[in-house]
């Protein structure tokens, strides 16, 4: 677990864009602190110089004086508070914005090492317990603390003995104090990350909550989530139980420390020991009224405060996560894909491509085919860079020039992967084309759609390409979802699509539509295709035949088709399993 000076420096890095804010809050704070703190004294004065003495003009002076302190203070109070939540509120979204940045630029490695739920929760209720703390505990603790340090510094100026009686009372207090932040850091600790559980969980649910249905796993998701929720219940319970422990110690204390104070004031006016006037005793006791409330607080203030602390700790572990290393800074000569000597593993002991080897020139179409796990998905995320290679386990070549020696985001903009499982945006048709991009205009999304065959089933959507899609594309079929992700990678400017699966679970009617797509593609840009239905390949260029990450065969369907290997055992097997093909 991080120090909580890191932690505070970490946080202030942020805060730092907003510091005359922040500053011109600290300077409001003593303003408050000494007004409110000098009211007593100048209510002592009040009664001892004016109305015991007699002195009517001495007496509404003071009073003036003391309506000043007060109105002074109130508005000390509103400008501590205005110039610290709004430097607060804008270094959250800072914080927030560098968070979704972070995660955004993270590799596809790092999404499949932790539920998306846990980014989920720190993006957003670990800033918020952070925003609590800013525009409330910190401000309030760092004020109180100034406030009691000026009662304590009139309370002695008046009378030193009975001043530093009270001061005792601070070490008490802060032993207090600091034995309860040592409790309540890790239990606050804990309950971020259950709450991260907490959050993948529900996300997971309602990604997947019709195969949970449909298994009946109800039972089985209640009981995981319920485990998880007692615990965050029990850990929230025990934390509250320790606030609740210290705010009670430390009223209990007060009670003590004002009981004392009084008994000995008593005593002294009955002995030889000079009494305090009047005004005086009522001064330290309305400084004792103003003194107990911000100690019994400051437990509050520190709970609050080592839940942001716990909170902050979490961000900085995710902020910490290393972005994939980006040293490129080349520009490939041409658009031709080679791939030299590829061997890679997830781990050491099973590689799951073997000394993968070949070459797809510029406009031409590249099919990948094998038996499940033979490594094609693997091959494609190596070629977009969702991965990157081993050390020593060959290179992939983009007109010559290694991918890791081409900036990422150039990269991106001349090869475009086409998932299975296309993401729908819950918007409307033009969005999920376009994806707000200015230069995609409706001729083109249309003019796209009509190449296609995309044109005619949008047409008789409700509302056409204005139809708002529902999430992940639910109102719509899988064909339909495809035809739409395809139409979005052509309104880009992308010379090289790579289709993952493209007529997966789609009906015989929507292959036709999208292999007529695919022959459009084909014709016009570097596909690569990877495919179960061979029926949908037999077009392609070149078939690349995969069978435990090595390669068994590669040539075009009709000179497979002529030998046999492994590539015409698969394509019988599927043609009498589907006739029409």
């Amino acid at each position: 677990m991080a120090s909580d000076r890191k932690l505070t420096a970490f946080f202030l890095g942020f805060a730092a864009r907003h510091k005359w804010r922040f500053l011109l809050s600290v300077l409001a704070m003593p303003i408050y602190a000494y007004l409110v703190a000098e009211a007593p004294n100048v209510m002592r004065r009040a009664i001892d110089d004016g109305i015991m003495a007699g002195d009517r003009a001495a007496t509404i002076r003071h009073s003036l004086v003391y309506l000043g302190c007060m109105v002074g203070g109130a508005l000390g109070l509103v400008a501590q508070h205005w110039f610290m939540q709004s430097g607060g509120i804008r270094t959250l979204t800072h914080m927030r914005e560098a968070v979704m940045r972070h995660i955004l630029g993270l590799g596809r490695a790092e999404y499949d090492k932790r539920p998306l739920g846990v980014y989920v929760s720190r993006s957003t209720s670990d800033v918020e317990a952070i925003g609590e703390t800013m525009t409330a505990g910190l401000t309030n603790l760092i004020a109180d603390t100034l406030l009691i340090v000026f009662i304590f510094v009139n309370m002695v100026a008046i009378d030193r003995k009975l001043g530093l009686m009270t001061l005792v009372i601070v070490p008490v207090v802060v032993v207090v104090v600091d034995i309860f932040r040592r409790i309540l850091r890790p239990l606050y600790d804990r309950i971020r990350t259950v709450n991260g559980t907490l959050t993948s969980q529900i996300n997971e649910v309602l990604g997947m909550h019709g195969v949970i249905r449909s298994f009946h796993l109800q039972g089985a998701f209640n009981r995981l989530f319920r485990e998880d929720n007692d615990e965050y219940r029990d850990t929230n319970i025990k934390a509250v139980s320790y606030d609740a422990a210290v705010f009670s110690i430390l009223e209990g204390l007060s009670f003590v420390a004002i009981g004392g104070v009084l008994l000995y004031i008593a005593v002294r006016a009955t002995g030889t020991e000079k009494a305090l006037q009047l005004g005086a005793v009522v001064a330290f006791i309305q400084w004792l009224q103003m003194l107990f409330p911000p100690l019994k607080q400051m437990g509050a203030r520190f709970a609050i405060l080592q839940s942001a602390l716990a909170a902050v700790s979490k961000l900085e572990t995710v902020m910490q996560i290393p972005l994939p290393v980006d040293e490129g800074t080349k520009s490939p000569e041409n658009l031709n894909l080679t791939v030299r000597d590829l061997t890679f593993a997830y781990n050491k002991e099973q590689p799951v491509l073997k000394n993968v080897a070949l070459e797809v020139p510029a406009g031409k179409s590249l099919a990948v085919v094998g038996p499940t796990g033979s490594g094609k998905s693997t091959l494609i995320r190596l070629i977009v860079r969702q991965f990157d290679l081993n050390p020593g386990g060959g290179e992939i070549l983009l007109g010559g020039t290694d991918l890791r020696e081409i900036l990422r985001e150039d990269l991106r903009k001349k090869i475009v992967l086409i998932p299975q499982e296309p993401s729908i945006f819950e918007e409307t048709v033009r969005y999920n084309i376009s994806l707000d991009r200015p230069e995609v205009t409706m001729e083109r999304i249309e003019s796209i759609c009509r190449k296609i065959r995309a044109h005619d089933f949008i047409q008789h959507l409700p509302h056409g390409y204005d139809t708002v899609i529902a999430g992940e594309g639910a109102n719509l079929s899988m064909g339909q979802r495809q035809l739409i992700a395809m139409a979005r990678a052509l309104a880009t400017d992308a010379q090289i699509l790579i289709f993952d699966e493209a007529t997966a679970n789609i009906d015989t009617e929507t292959e036709r539509l999208i292999q007529e797509a695919l022959d459009y593609v084909m014709a016009t840009r570097t596909t690569i295709l990877i495919a179960h239905r061979l029926s949908t390949i037999r077009d392609a260029d070149q078939i690349l035949v995969l069978n435990h990450g090595e390669i068994m065969e590669r040539g075009t369907h009709d000179a497979l088709m002529t030998r046999p290997g492994l590539y015409r055992r698969m394509y019988e097997l599927q043609r009498h399993a589907i006739p029409d093909q």
